[in-house]
Parts: C-alpha cells; sequence; structure tokens
C-alpha cells in the first residue's frame, strides 16, 4: 500500500457484497447493501461488473457469496463474544464495514474500533459526511498501517480500555502482509486485552493444497491486474495457523468447517451458488 492510495480492494470487497442482493435470488447469505453506499457514486455504477456475465466463468462467479459469508461470520462471531463478556469490537482493517451504522440495538454498549490504512479511512469519513450519516457515539475511527505502527499505540490515543474484554475482527487483510507482519499482529492482538477475549480473522490456504472451486478463485485473483499493486503474500495451512497461534499462547482454536457451512446455504438454495473462495475463516481466543 502506497501512503496516499486507498484500498482498490476494499472497493471491490463492497461492491461484490453488494452484487449478490442486487443479483442473486433470496435468501442471501448476508444483506449489506448498506456497505454499498459507502462507495463512492463513481463506482457505484460499475456494479454491473460483478452481476452475471460472460466475461466470466460461472464457476467463479457462483462464489462471490463468499465475501458476504465472511461478514456474516465476523457478526455472528461478534454475538459470541457479547455474550462471552466483550465489550469492545475492534475491526482490524475495516474497510467498507458498515456494521456501525446497522448495529443490533441489544449490543449498544459496545465500543467499536475501525483501524484501517490512514488512505482508505480518510476517504470513507469524508463518503459518511457527504451521506449525512449520523456518526454513531461508539464509534472509533484508528489510523494504522500495520506494516509500521504500534496496534497497542494507536488504541490506546483512541481511548481502548486494555482491561475490557474484547473481540477483535481481521478479515481480507493477512494474505496481503508480510507472513512475520500476520504472527506479530495476532500476538500483538493478544497482548491488548484480558483472558476471554477472541479474535475472527480469515487466513489464505496455500496454492498446493487447494482444488476444484478453491484453486480456480485463486488462479482468477492472481490473474487480476490489481495484484500489481496489492500482491497476495502470506499463506497459512490449517495446521501452521493453528501451530502458530498455539505458539503464542492462544487457548481456543475454532476453525470454521467450511465444507459444512458451504452445504447449509446449499441446503437452503435453489440454485449453485457457494462460498469457495481458497480462504478459511477462524475464531481463537485466550
Amino acid at each position: 500500500m502506497e501512503a496516499d492510495k486507498t484500498s482498490i480492494t476494499a472497493w471491490g470487497v463492497a461492491m461484490a457484497r453488494a452484487a449478490h442482493v442486487r443479483f442473486d435470488s433470496p435468501p442471501h447469505v448476508f444483506d449489506d447493501s448498506l456497505a454499498f453506499e459507502l462507495i463512492d457514486p463513481e463506482f457505484q455504477a460499475m456494479i454491473d461488473m460483478f452481476g452475471p456475465s460472460d466475461r466470466v466463468d460461472h464457476q467463479i462467479y457462483r462464489n462471490r457469496p463468499y465475501l458476504c459469508y465472511r461478514q456474516y461470520y465476523q457478526e455472528a462471531c461478534l454475538a459470541r463474544a457479547y455474550a462471552e463478556g466483550a465489550r469492545q469490537f475492534v475491526i482490524l482493517g475495516a474497510g467498507m464495514d458498515a456494521y456501525a451504522f446497522r448495529q443490533d440495538p441489544a449490543m449498544a454498549d459496545v465500543q467499536i474500533y475501525e483501524i484501517d490504512f490512514p488512505a482508505t479511512q480518510a476517504v470513507k469519513q469524508a463518503r459518511i459526511d457527504a451521506l449525512g450519516w449520523t456518526m454513531p457515539d461508539n464509534l472509533h475511527f484508528v489510523a494504522c498501517d500495520f506494516e509500521q505502527d504500534s496496534l497497542q499505540a494507536v488504541l490506546q490515543q483512541a481511548g481502548f480500555d486494555f482491561d475490557q474484554i474484547s473481540y477483535f475482527a481481521w478479515m481480507g487483510v493477512t494474505i496481503y502482509l508480510e507472513p512475520a507482519t500476520v504472527i506479530e499482529t495476532l500476538q500483538s492482538v493478544k497482548a491488548l486485552a484480558p483472558s476471554g477475549s477472541s479474535i475472527a480473522f480469515e487466513y489464505a490456504l496455500p496454492y498446493d493444497e487447494l482444488s476444484g472451486d478453491d484453486k480456480a478463485l485463486r488462479d482468477y485473483s492472481l490473474a487480476q491486474k490489481t495484484r500489481e499493486h496489492e500482491p497476495f503474500i502470506s499463506y497459512f495451512s490449517t495446521e501452521q495457523m493453528h501451530q502458530q497461534l498455539t505458539d503464542l499462547g492462544y487457548t481456543r482454536w475454532e476453525p470454521l468447517d467450511h465444507a459444512m457451512a458451504a452445504g447449509q446455504i446449499a441446503d437452503q438454495r435453489d440454485d449453485d451458488l457457494s462460498i469457495f473462495f481458497g480462504f478459511r475463516l477462524a475464531r481463537a481466543g485466550w
């Protein structure tokens, strides 16, 4: 990421999530169309690029709901963490996340900290102002360059309570970071909150572990021009990730049963939409 550039991927992911609701029949994996409003109107007009098209093989298109499922999973884990006592929600690499503007009133006592690259965050805040949305009192924007800045330092400046059980979400980020930075971040997160806290995150499987739609989506992603500016860097097998977390002192490891989740979605639909994208989701705690 360049210092004065926003994340192209952040815009694209929000577009893809909105496109699922726009083009696919219900029941939707997750309705995140509010995030679409956070996109600059000039780019909103490009949403048709994310709909059914001869330009994109159906095997690619049918798995785009994964990005919606990832958001669903993040918020399902938040509800679990809240039940376990978490009252702070930290979104690492928030992008165009819109949860703060449709948050569950039953969890209104949760302080939300959106952490992201400064340029991406500045564009998002400008768009919120342009929309005239009321900024929630419990929402805090925290600018951070993950490769250079200290999470503890930026959160401390934002008023984060290091003695409060907290829940962290880290989606769509690890693949763009050096492996050492991924591990260091997971180590830093564990040091930010007391026992009972947790993190839900996404990681990319190594290429040699991919097959079927997972492999097709990886090939498609690697061929995109955006990879020149935002290359894929870090990959972890499920076993490697579990071992890394164990070495860091995490005591809970709850990987999503991806095949089961895909099957549940298939059982609810009369088409072949799925969620294989070359990534996996997990929740870990301490």
